[in-house]
């Protein structure tokens, strides 16, 4: 192949993030006020001062991964081509001269870590691309300086060219392709080797989506705002034209249509694994201009644009979710008021996996109910072959500890280990039967195997009403085991011991919720809220909605001890409830009756699963 023209005009620099152009023009201008600082989370960084590039703490590992993929030139660089004032590129220029004069050779050794890290090697190669080609376009780039960025770019263009270095199966060799893409249509001009680099991205991205997401379009690292962050990015990859879009339309809109069912109610992604507190509603311009489905823009409008899904409950079967909502709006100002029911049954690698099988996640009456521990952040190294690295962990900060582990997530916990992630084998998916049936009851059964126990849990909700939690354990070799089932409120929930369960006084409308254990199976509930171990490591009982943010919420266990089967099946009910009479289940928790008085009406549920065929309920 022969080397090609160069583009006559400046490529504009390639929106990935989907930021609206004033947006980043008005975030450009306030950082070079006062500094940047990604989010808010971190010290702000002037731009007139030396920055630390060589800062290698342990504790500011993701400050060292944003600023040696250069994030701090994003919205300059926005605005640069938004606006064309050479201020913005200017200030890009001094950092990344500064940069590239630091650490010229990916090859060099005693290079601090993130300077040619896998990610960031990836999103630098797109930033020094469009640096190079507007500085030197504009004139304000030329002579050594611009020697040493064109040596920069080929230092860019090697480390990506080998497949050792791409991280094929997670989102960091996604991010790596793209910025090889990127690159390489802008400079495709100089050279047969950098033409070549954007055929190599292309069949790498195709690649990638595939093993990344299922056919399903949902992504595989347990965590929906990985799928947004990846999605919206993957999106930008196409409308920027770094690649075709016809064989790609179909699975991006099919991605934009899963995402639509881990939106809750009140506008926020469903907090499964590694995901922060993070709000999705926008006024109906912007989600007309960030989506393209009917289904994510009507969610993401609270129902003034699109249209909902055809059903109000899925089961992701391959990618092991299960999603329900109990009705779709009359009108948009009752979006809020919707009940939301969530359960994560996914192991696909190790990336973003919490220890949280069959977690589940509950909105409802317009408040959130049961709450996942969130991300906190990735702070620290868990040593190779020590305690914690056996255990699954990549990070060692005990907060961070803390919000991976099993007892941090609404499931159950066996003898007060985590659910195991390092060299046991990712099963997927571990839905088995989900619906709705007549009298409009949601439900949903699941099953994993730990160690030598089997765990099935299922789910019945009766929306606005009341969710009920079956779950069976039973170790194959009769060896005894310490169970125990969490629940854990969100942190404004008041939460107190009653009659062998719990009264939850919820923050919205003075409403309360009754937690009533249903089977006569010797258990023993305890509450715990803000709970420290002695190592001054959190214990259990917190949320983190954002990093290095953990805040006390309520978690309540039912524990049953020295046995080598359980059975725990609880009742979360609006308003008063209690047992009506001892609840019954086989021994194979195949078949299950159970009855309550909610308020002053009697209700009578019996459940049967059997081995195959459908899942049977008769509720009165």
């Amino acid at each position: 192949m022969g080397a090609l023209e160069p583009p006559p005009e400046l490529l504009p620099y390639e929106n990935l993030s989907g930021t609206a152009p004033d947006k980043a023009v008005l975030r450009a201008d306030e950082a070079l006020a006062g500094g940047w600082s990604h989010r808010g989370r971190y010290q702000p960084l002037r731009y007139d001062q030396p920055w630390p590039w060589l800062d290698e703490e342990e504790s500011n590992a993701a400050r060292n991964f944003h600023l040696h993929a250069w994030d701090p030139l994003n919205d300059l660089l926005l605005a640069h081509t938004a606006t064309g004032d050479r201020r913005y590129l200017a200030e890009s220029l001094r950092l990344v001269e500064d940069w590239t004069s630091r650490f010229p050779e990916w090859r060099r050794e005693g290079q601090p870590q993130y300077a040619w890290y896998d990610m960031a090697v990836g999103m630098r190669a797109q930033r020094l691309a469009y640096v190079l080609d507007a500085g030197e376009r504009s004139g304000m780039l030329d002579g050594a300086a611009a020697s040493r960025l064109h040596a920069a770019i080929e230092q860019h263009r090697l480390y990506l060219a080998e497949d050792e270095n791409i991280i094929f199966g997670n989102n960091h060799g996604f991010y790596q392709v793209v910025g090889q893409l990127a690159m390489a249509r802008r400079f495709a001009h100089l050279s047969t080797s950098m033409a070549h680099a954007r055929e190599q991205g292309e069949a790498r991205l195709r690649r990638m989506i595939d093993a990344q997401f299922t056919a399903e379009g949902v992504h595989r690292e347990h965590s929906p705002d990985y799928h947004r962050m990846v999605y919206v990015s993957l999106r930008g990859v196409v409308a920027e034209g770094l690649v075709g879009s016809g064989e790609l339309r179909e699975m991006i809109a099919r991605i934009e249509e899963a995402l639509a069912w881990f939106v809750v109610p009140d506008g926020t992604l469903a907090r499964f694994g590694d995901s922060d507190e993070r709000t999705i509603t926008y006024k109906p311009k912007d989600a007309q201009r960030l989506w393209q489905t009917p289904a994510m823009r009507f969610t993401a409008s609270r129902g003034v644009l699109g249209a909902p899904p055809d059903t109000a409950e899925r089961g992701f079967a391959a990618s092991g979710y299960f999603v329900a909502k109990d009705r779709w709006h009359q009108t948009p100002d009752d979006f809020s008021g919707r009940g939301y029911l969530a359960q994560i049954a996914a192991f696909h690698s190790r990336a973003h996996k919490h220890a949280d099988d069959l977690s589940v996640v509950w909105y409802d009456r317009g408040e959130q109910i049961l709450v996942d521990a969130g991300r906190y952040g990735y702070f620290g190294k868990a040593e190779t072959g020590s305690e914690l690295w056996k255990d699954g962990y990549w990070y060692s900060d005990p907060a961070r500890v803390y919000i991976e582990s099993t007892r941090a997530h609404n499931t159950v916990e066996i003898d007060g280990r985590n659910h195991p992630r390092k060299d046991a084998r990712p099963y997927g998916s571990a839905l088995k039967r989900w619906g709705r049936d007549a009298s409009g009851l949601v439900y949903c059964e699941s099953e994993v195997r730990h160690w030598k126990v089997r765990f099935a849990r299922t789910l019945v909700w009766s929306p606005g009403e009341w969710l009920l939690v079956f779950d069976w354990l039973k170790d194959g070799f009769l060896s005894r085991h310490d169970f125990r089932q969490w629940f854990h409120f969100a942190p404004a929930s008041q939460v107190q011991l009653v009659d062998g369960g719990a009264r939850v006084l919820l923050p919205k409308g003075g409403e309360h919720l009754s937690v009533v254990p249903l089977l006569d199976e010797g258990v023993d509930c305890s509450l715990h809220r803000g709970e420290w171990s002695d190592d001054g490591a959190p214990w259990q009982g917190f949320y983190s909605p954002s990093e290095k943010v953990l805040v006390p919420n309520a978690a309540l266990a039912f524990r049953q001890t020295h046995a080598s089967a359980a059975m725990f099946c609880t009742l979360l009910a609006f308003g008063d409830a209690r047992a009506r009479a001892t609840g019954r289940a086989s021994r194979s928790g195949q078949s299950l009756q159970v009855a309550w008085e909610q308020g002053d009406v009697e209700r009578r549920l019996k459940l049967n699963r059997p081995p195959s065929g459908d899942m049977q309920i008769v509720y009165w």
